[in-house]
């Protein structure tokens, strides 16, 4: 297991090397590595777990636009697409040759197996650092989902790889790039045909299951295909839907979805009988942009247009990191390629500039672009470079009318130093501090840039790194003297960003929790899947049990809301396993606290909720290992 102080010195270990090029490294603490990921040499097809979860994130992001450099070399601008989870956008300036992004797993014990989803219209090649192409272990088709049409399975090392993408009839690509091994599931055998598994005759796979086997294992009786979850509950004395409780009596129900839900009992009326809801839905009202379901028709914000109509700076409800806004994710949602507004990624609005570069937006007709630059979009401007407003200009030049030429402005009207980001605490005292912390703002900034992040010019990075220590640079502070000590392990942003979209968007299946001493609790092992877990009256309160079989061994946490008391226990082990940590936090409307355990692969844990005044709780769970070194991140209180 690793411990809080291990974690931060992986964190501090990588953020030395994106800060101060390496400055110094100071031995970071890994976790054992896990197996290598290899793709089972009877593959044919990747299994519904990736492939539907790939389809996920094509449908809601977090999506990232980068710009593919021309031709099949690296060069020093070359951007990288590293993130899981993630559909990238990949902008190719030279549609009928080649274009390259670079791609390289997270560490030794990520090598393996990784899939690359794609469409087909757009050749791929990954070539290694030594300049052969890897030849694909698997290529199938996919049933379209977004832009994605294709997959293509490749053998990776811990080294940097080029994908290169091209020629092609388009001007942008998806890529969404995942581990295969963080999709294994496991598959039982259906003897009864009704399309579900048994979960004592299972395989454990990423792929397609063999014949006989279906993809979940949560049959409570495969002799009989009228017994199954989520078959119709009746009044018969028999556990039809496999929840534990025969006819369902007594158990809490629900009517209605998202906003006009409400709570009941269920009931048995004539024998025979389907059983009965006691609630009664509520009234639908109009949707609003806000992540809930307000219309009652059991998605959040359906209508991502026409919620945010008539606003232009902010044309379409969006999600970024938890919070629901209208905003932008792209520039085709400011306008037309021609209209001069792009999305600034940073305060995700439509606002005025331009970047000469195919797939990103331009200028009117008699304008031209100041910057093909992406990280440093520019202006439109009359074509031979002169001005007649201050619009014309970049930065903080006006237009000189006498001059018709873009000019800086007067030293009374010069704008304030500085650029109106909040500095934190400083460690050291004296300009010395000023100075370093703002050459490693610099640094990680271009480090920033590589990975696709929106970075400031150069010029503008130093400036601000003498004055401010690098104004929106990230540079954690750990106390004076550098007391490590201060620091505190903090889930980073993409895992509960992640965690949260999935309990925002998924389908959320019902899962009715077992009694503490009662039949076998249901499942919650479905990868990447949230559920809703209905708890079971218990004395004043509600609790119960449900299980959940790991696919990997490492670090998971358990996302939930409302935060409700969780124990992790194991037949093997007498008591609740320690929890490594619990963190609330308020950054998505759908979850609100994470406990962190160690788990062990294949190995059944028994989750004991309550006693808690809640009758139901959204449970997610993920494995952090997938995340690799964006895993955790570190708070650093002021002293």
């Amino acid at each position: 297991m690793r411990s809080a102080a291990s974690r931060i010195a992986t964190m501090q270990h990588r953020r030395a090397i994106q800060a101060l090029g390496a400055a110094f490294v100071a031995g970071a603490l890994l976790a054992p590595h896990a197996a290598r990921a290899e793709l089972p040499p009877d593959c044919k097809q990747l299994g519904p777990a990736l492939v539907g979860h790939s389809c996920f994130h094509a449908q809601y992001g977090p999506y990232v636009t980068v710009e593919a450099t021309p031709g099949a070399e690296e060069l020093p601008l070359t951007w990288d697409v590293d993130l899981v989870h993630t559909l990238y956008e990949v902008v190719l300036p030279n549609p009928l040759g080649e274009n390259t992004v670079t791609y390289q797993v997270a560490g030794p014990d990520r090598a393996g197996a990784w899939a690359i989803f794609s469409e087909p219209s757009v050749p791929i090649r990954v070539l290694h650092p030594q300049g052969h192409e890897l030849t694909p272990l698997l290529m199938q088709d996919i049933d379209p989902c977004g832009p994605l049409r294709y997959a293509q399975v490749y053998d990776l090392e811990d080294v940097r790889y080029r994908i290169v993408l091209g020629p092609a009839p388009v001007t942008r690509a998806p890529l969404v790039i995942e581990n295969v091994q963080d999709f294994v599931s496991f598959n039982g055998r259906d003897l009864d045909g009704d399309g579900h598994g048994d979960p004592n005759d299972t395989v454990v796979t990423m792929c397609v299951p063999p014949a006989g086997f279906v993809t979940n294992d949560g049959d409570c009786d495969d002799k009989d295909p009228a017994v199954h979850p989520g078959a119709l509950e009746v009044c018969d004395g028999v556990d039809g839907n496999c929840n534990g409780v025969p006819d369902d009596v007594g158990l809490p129900c629900s009517a209605g979805e998202g906003l006009c839900k409400a709570s009941g009992k269920l009931a048995c009326g004539a024998a025979g009988a389907p059983v009965t809801c006691s609630a009664s839905a509520g009234s639908p009202s109009a949707e609003t942009c806000d992540g809930l379901d307000q219309d009652c028709d059991g998605a959040a914000d359906t209508d991502e247009v026409e919620l945010c109509s008539g606003l232009e700076d902010t044309p379409r409800c969006i999600s970024a990191q938890g919070v629901h806004q209208c905003g932008c994710a792209r520039d085709e949602d400011c306008g037309d390629a021609a209209s001069g507004r792009i999305c600034d990624p940073d305060q995700r609005r439509c606002v005025s500039g331009c970047v000469d570069q195919p797939g990103r937006n331009g200028c009117p007709a008699g304008l031209s672009c100041s910057s093909p630059d992406p990280a440093n979009p520019g202006v439109c401007r009359p074509a031979d470079g002169g001005c007649t407003s201050d619009a014309h200009c970049e930065g903080e030049q006006v237009c000189d009318p006498a001059q018709s030429q873009c000019v800086d402005p007067p030293a009374s009207v010069a704008p304030e130093a500085g650029c109106g980001c909040r500095i934190g605490e400083t460690s050291g005292d004296g300009p010395g501090a000023f100075l370093v912390v703002g050459f490693a703002a610099l640094l990680f900034q271009w480090r920033r840039r590589r990975n696709g992040s929106r970075g400031a010019p150069p010029a503008v990075l130093l400036s601000s790194a003498l004055v401010l220590g690098g104004c929106g640079a990230r540079v954690e502070v750990r106390g004076r003297g550098g007391d490590e000590e201060a620091c505190l392990p903090r889930l980073g942003e993409q895992v509960i960003a992640h965690a949260c979209s999935h309990a925002l968007h998924g389908e959320l299946p019902e899962v009715i929790a077992a009694e503490v001493a009662g039949a076998a609790p249901p499942d919650v092992d479905d990868i990447h899947e949230a559920f809703r877990v209905v708890l079971r009256p218990e004395g004043n309160g509600h609790g119960g049990v449900v299980s959940y079989r790991a696919a990997r061994d490492g670090e998971h946490a358990l996302f939930m809301r409302p935060s409700v008391p969780v124990s992790v226990t194991v037949a093997e082990i007498a008591g609740p396993l320690p929890a490594t940590q619990t963190e609330p936090f308020t950054t998505c409307a759908a979850l609100e606290e994470a406990v962190v355990i160690d788990l062990s692969e294949e190995q059944v844990y028994a989750l004991r909720f309550g006693p808690s005044e809640e009758e139901e709780v959204t449970l997610f769970i993920e494995h952090l290992d997938t995340f690799a070194g964006n895993a955790w991140a570190a708070h650093c209180p002021a002293e």
